[in-house]
């Protein structure tokens, strides 16, 4: 579920129980120098049931001029792109020369407890095995890929002949996976096994919190990530958040309006964006009827 989280987090459904139909489930306004801009927050695998999305998502879509995406949707779906994580993904001496028995022992648990083949992961690298297992999770939970905000709105995108750009590459995106160094690919496992065998840490939980627009059970999430693995937090978000603020500040100050839409995970924290962009001088206004006077850092 990390790679969820690293990858990006997001919508929600208008009829949800106990939501308003006019909630923006994490949706920020930035008032630019020249135009008002959009933050969303964003998960990649989502329900069929999130469709049609509520009515401010789509307004904030249709009022923005360009989208800007996380990463290069097209380039990471490229065949050559998948290729190369597929080969990345394998590690020479097989899963056990990369990572501790009693870690081992834990995944065979968490893969017998989702009916997996026990040798699902043997000759992958651990943080490919935590991707792997990560969205295995989510498809059993009803979610799937071709459901993520991020696409849907690139495919209307790509129809509307809006413009899109992106903050990080392909390539960069490979390499933040397959860079990892063997210790915090291990870590990533870790972190990966442990979220998903807690009751309070699935995928449903996940898409619940965004649903109810729930900014302290998503900040907690991330905040657990940050104090049991800072270093995996600072790779998969903070370090991407601080480098972000540099090109959200040339979107900001454009005279046509941006919708920039990321993973939910990297809006809130310390670290977060909506923290990082108030230090930098900037007011993001929570559009959420629940939330909108309670400002998230």
């Amino acid at each position: 579920m990390r790679l969820v989280r690293a990858l990006g987090l997001a919508l929600l459904l208008a009829t949800t129980p106990g939501a308003s139909a006019e909630q923006a489930p994490f949706l920020w306004k930035v008032a630019g120098e020249k135009a008002n801009h959009y933050l969303m927050g964003s998960i990649h695998l989502l329900p069929k049931d999130v469709y049609p999305l509520p009515a401010p998502l789509m307004d904030a879509y249709e009022r923005a001029e360009v989208l800007v995406l996380e990463t290069d949707l097209k380039g990471v779906g490229a065949r050559r792109a998948q290729r190369a994580m597929q080969r990345a993904g394998k590690a020479e001496g097989g899963l056990q020369s990369q990572i501790a028995p009693n870690l081992y022992a834990d995944l065979q648990q968490q893969l017998q407890d989702m009916n997996l083949k026990p040798k699902l992961c043997d000759k992958l690298t651990a943080w490919f095995c935590a991707l792997k297992v990560s969205i295995v999770a989510f498809q059993q939970a009803g979610m799937k890929p071709s459901r993520g905000l991020d696409l849907y709105f690139f495919k209307r995108a790509d129809g509307d002949d809006k413009p899109v750009f992106w903050l990080e590459s392909a390539e960069f995106q490979l390499n933040l996976f397959a860079g990892m160094p063997q210790d915090l690919g291990e870590k990533f496992l870790r972190s990966t096994v442990d979220e998903l065998s807690h009751p309070e840490k699935k995928p449903a939980d996940l898409i619940r919190y965004w649903r109810e627009h729930d900014l302290q059970g998503m900040r907690s999430m991330v905040m657990d990530m940050r104090a049991n693995y800072p270093k995996l937090h600072a790779r998969l978000l903070a370090d991407r958040n601080r480098a972000w603020i540099a090109p959200l500040k040339q979107i900001f100050a454009s005279e046509r309006s941006h919708l920039v839409l990321v993973g939910a995970a990297h809006m809130l924290g310390p670290e977060g964006l909506i923290a990082l962009l108030s230090d930098a001088g900037y007011r993001p206004l929570d559009l959420s009827d629940a939330n909108r006077a309670r400002p998230e850092r």
